[in-house]
């Protein structure tokens, strides 16, 4: 496979540049923030200490999802552990994309096996990348996330291929959801307005809405009336 564009995205003509191929003249933008999560505190600050010599770069650095704030960054750099596997870092990956849409989301992994790799692919990150790369192509590829572009090794795609197969058109899309599209899902389906479902999930009405979106998006339907018999008829079905 000499190179894969990416699909379903606002750069859907965006070529996949290699890692390998991510050197040469840094692209010309604006100050970018970044945001490093990293549970382990010497990884984070050896991470935070290879980014920090940039004044393209501007880092803070948290340990959990829990010390996320309201503003979004210009790119999520995601160091991962490998705890609770690759469906687990996809998660992860859909939550933060829930959260800040407009963000780069990188992952710097242990273990880059293709399923690992094609999850990251999957959960629409910029890149998944090796724990030993260098921090002049770590900072490259920062900035080719935040211009909008994917960076993958084109090395791993025939193994990564059997992981990205489309999924059956018979499939229920409801599967697919992360834990909080489901919750929200249960409650639009159960005829709560925004303000009642920010209430009961304890976000706010802004987020409840684009969550709703995603859902119209991600189940194919055109209405929140049709979510709710959706969701309705898959339960009649089970009984």
């Amino acid at each position: 496979m000499g190179h894969m564009e990416e699909a379903g995205s606002h750069r859907s003509d965006t070529a996949v540049p290699s890692v390998d191929q991510a050197s040469g003249p840094a692209p010309a933008v604006g100050r970018i923030s970044v945001l490093l999560m990293d549970p382990k505190p010497f990884s984070r600050a050896c991470l935070s200490a290879a980014l920090c010599d940039s004044a393209q770069l501007a880092l803070t650095a948290i340990g959990s999802l829990d010390e996320l704030s309201a503003d979004q960054p210009d790119v999520v750099l995601l160091r991962w552990h490998g705890s609770g596997g690759a469906q687990k870092l996809r998660l992860v990956l859909g939550e933060l994309r829930e959260r800040w849409p407009g963000a780069g989301r990188l992952v710097i992994s242990d273990a880059n096996d293709a399923d690992l790799v094609a999850q990251c692919f999957l959960a629409r990150a910029s890149a998944c990348l090796p724990v030993d790369i260098d921090p002049d192509t770590l900072r490259r590829v920062i900035l080719l996330s935040r211009l909008g572009f994917l960076t993958y090794s084109l090395d791993l795609m025939p193994e990564m291929e059997p992981y990205l197969a489309e999924t059956p058109p018979s499939s229920d899309p409801s599967l697919h959801l992360t834990p909080r599209q489901r919750q929200v899902h249960a409650l639009v389906a159960q005829g709560r307005s925004n303000r009642a479902i920010a209430a009961a999930l304890g976000i706010s009405e802004s987020t409840v809405k684009a969550y709703v979106r995603a859902l119209l998006t991600r189940l194919g339907v055109a209405n929140r009336t049709q979510i709710a018999v959706g969701l309705l008829a898959r339960r009649g079905e089970d009984e």
